[in-house]
């Protein structure tokens, strides 16, 4: 249906919403529920950018700018225009008539002369003073305060609903709303937050998250929750369960559902295949004694006394809640099962999260990239493996692989000074003994922790028995930008 420019609408509080129709008795049912919260609601027709009591009004308005005050005759005699005939600007008595078209051809000669005026005043360096420069005037002042549109009113400029200021009291009553929701869920937190807890732990299948509509985006947060912090889980559509997708749900599965009525008819139709199956069931509802709350094994209750909707009925607080105590339960899953921030970075190795929770096993330099030497290898050969592998260092085992010491340019230089034959001497007389070592498994995190704090450039990661498995050097860590 095409956008209509001229319609009923409902006024509430002093403000449009977004009810209209064509005719005023479609919205009268509508009208006398709102009028209940808002007493002072009443119906406007919307038409050409204002509001009027009837298009009667409106029709009436339109006559009377058509015609001329009464009395009135315009300058040079002419007569006053009939109803019904149109004049243009241009018009003259006697059917004497400008060419229309000659305004436009007009414009274009003034626009092309003043072109021609400002090439030649750069070129010869003077200052503009074509017709474009001088009608530059200062700036337009912008009018203050914000203009409120009417909902899927007409586009054209200026014809908006305008209001003083943003009705910043009724934001803080949202969130004061929305806030109190959640916290009336703190009482509620009983054995049967316990017991649904505990299905959830003994669960050896799958979390299926199941809810329809504002419901449905809340249950598929609540399921990227529990699969990010070690539960399977996912979201199922109710309608498209019914129509095929019901052969996901297993015996060994918990299915959460979330309904604010506890009776909408997409979840209760699922309710004989759950139960045929032997799935568990946790109900999170509004409404403990429903259908849906009766047949689940743990209901859990979420209802809120209003919505932060002016109207009460678009899902916020509720939503909100619901939202809440899923995450209430994901967060207790997760203490039960000892879930570690090394789990959580295993199952997070993309963007920024990914990046600071990165493993020095994914940083290092290991196999052949490792610079390493025998403690017997005589020095020019040490100059070389590290120029060679490009770490500003090399590692120095012995005849079992294990790590004895390492050798940095700063050792070099240092013996260089004390020593002029330093080329005669092996790895073994100028290494550091007992250099600082990290694990593999080590957050990245960590390692670059250590590297400030020693104010070192490169650390070796060794295994248990203190054999070489790489080098983590600290140019490897500014490119993860956690630096």
């Amino acid at each position: 249906m095409p956008p209509r420019y001229s319609y009923w609408t409902i006024i509430a509080g002093g403000l449009p919403t977004a009810f209209r129709a064509a005719e005023q008795d479609d919205l009268l049912p509508t009208f006398k529920r709102i009028q209940e919260k808002h007493p002072d609601a009443e119906m406007k027709w919307f038409a050409r950018g204002k509001l009027w009591e009837s298009p009667a009004a409106a029709r009436e308005d339109t006559e009377k700018r058509r015609l001329p005050p009464e009395g009135h005759r315009p300058p040079g005699g002419r007569r006053p225009a009939r109803v019904g005939e149109h004049r243009g600007r241009d018009w003259r008595p006697g059917g004497e008539h400008r060419d229309p078209r000659q305004k436009f051809i007009d414009a274009k000669k003034d626009r092309n002369q003043d072109r021609r005026k400002q090439r030649f005043e750069r070129k010869q360096g003077l200052p503009s003073r074509s017709r474009e420069a001088a009608d530059v005037g200062p700036p337009r002042e912008k009018p203050q305060g914000p203009t409120l549109r009417h909902p899927q009113g007409p586009p054209e400029q200026g014809r908006g609903l305008k209001v003083s200021a943003a009705d910043v009291a009724l934001a803080r009553k949202v969130l004061e709303t929305e806030a109190a929701a959640i916290l009336a869920l703190v009482d509620r937190l009983d054995e049967r937050f316990e017991r649904a807890v505990r299905l959830l732990l003994d669960c050896r299948g799958r979390v299926i998250v199941t809810g329809m509509g504002k419901s449905g985006i809340i249950c598929r947060k609540i399921a990227a929750t529990l699969s990010s912090t070690g539960t399977p889980a996912f979201f199922l559509h109710p309608a498209e369960a019914t129509h095929g997708d019901l052969g996901v749900i297993q015996a060994d599965d918990v299915v959460v559902a979330l309904s604010r009525s506890g009776e909408t008819a997409e979840l209760l139709r699922l309710l004989e295949t759950i139960k045929r199956l032997g799935a568990r069931l946790i109900a999170i509802t509004g409404d403990c004694t429903s259908t849906l709350g009766q047949a689940a094994d743990v209901a859990l209750d979420c209802g809120v006394s209003e919505e932060a909707c002016p109207l009460n009925l678009v899902p916020t607080a509720s939503t909100t809640a619901s939202l809440a105590l899923g995450d209430a339960l994901a967060m207790t899953l997760l203490v039960a099962k000892g879930f570690r921030q090394e789990d959580f970075a295993n199952l997070h190795p993309g963007g920024k999260l990914g990046k600071r929770l990165m493993r020095v096993e994914q940083l290092m330099h290991g196999g052949d990239q490792a610079p390493i030497v025998r403690e017997a290898t005589a020095i020019h050969e040490v100059i070389y493996e590290m120029s060679r592998k490009g770490l500003g260092m090399t590692c120095v085992v012995d005849d079992g692989d294990r790590l004895m010491g390492i050798i940095t340019d700063g050792d070099l230089r240092r013996h260089m000074s004390a020593s002029p034959n330093l080329l005669g001497r092996t790895a073994e007389d100028v290494m550091t003994a007992r250099p600082i070592t990290v694990h593999r498994g080590m957050l990245a995190a960590e390692a670059l922790h250590i590297l400030e704090q020693r104010k070192i450039t490169a650390i070796v990661v060794v295994d248990a028995g203190q054999k070489v498995e790489g080098v983590v050097h600290l140019h490897d860590l500014w490119r993860t930008e956690m630096i």
